[in-house]
């Protein structure tokens, strides 16, 4: 072991804001971090960066202005996991219920200020402990403020927020979000490679269609697809 490693075993509380850090690979190499802030970086994703951090409390990803998702899977698994806040990640669109499976302590989501369309009921399933969704300036636009997010009485929402309750029927959608996808100009008959990012509950059904409406690519979930 380095001594690198070393240090890094003794740290309970880390702070990497304002440094332009685009990546959190490497964080669980700090095995007994307590409090990580990572605020005013420009990390674009989180994925499964957080494996095997049995005491990690609290995660501050705060004014992360290019974060556009948070994976499944992000948050796995994490047993003293409290804490986590996203505050004017302004591009963020989507937070899963399966990014924080089995992290049954956590207390607290702050999605305040990003650009959250939806969110899923499962998210007080895989999070007993759950007492607050922070939702100050979000617009959703599915279904989600029904009758679970009032009936939990989780989440926190100003009553001059934009979102209209009235309009919003009771369902088990949120409606589909694109993240990202590919624009490519090939000549005819050539074979192409098409990423598309979609993301919503249930899982989404992607297609793509050639300039005659034929189906040329199907698939349920996360997509990457190759068409000719």
């Amino acid at each position: 072991m380095s001594e690198l490693d070393d240090i890094a075993n003794e740290v309970s509380l880390l702070d990497l804001s304002n440094n332009h850090i685009s990546s959190l690979e490497g964080i669980s190499r700090f095995y007994k971090l307590e409090s990580l802030i990572f605020r005013n970086n420009t990390i674009s994703a989180v994925n499964d960066d957080f494996r095997d951090m049995p005491f990690l409390k609290e995660v501050d990803l705060s004014f992360n202005e290019h974060l556009k998702l948070v994976g499944d899977f992000a948050f796995f698994s994490l047993p003293s996991l409290e804490r986590i806040s996203f505050v004017d990640c302004s591009q963020l669109e989507w937070f899963g219920h399966r990014s924080v499976y089995d992290s049954y302590s956590l207390k607290e989501i702050d999605l305040s200020f990003t650009n959250i369309k939806g969110l899923s009921e499962h998210l007080t399933t895989y999070c007993p402990s759950l007492r607050s969704i922070i939702l100050n300036g979000v617009e959703l636009s599915c279904s989600c403020l029904d009758t679970w997010m009032f009936e939990t009485k989780v989440v926190e929402m100003p009553e001059d927020n934009n979102c209209d309750y009235g309009e919003i029927k009771k369902t088990d959608i949120c409606a589909p979000i694109l993240i990202a996808h590919d624009q490519i100009s090939v000549d005819e008959g050539q074979e192409i490679f098409i990423r598309c990012l979609a993301l919503g509950e249930p899982s989404v059904t992607v297609r793509l269609f050639d300039q005659d409406d034929n189906v040329v690519g199907y698939r349920k979930g996360k997509n990457n697809q190759r068409a000719n």
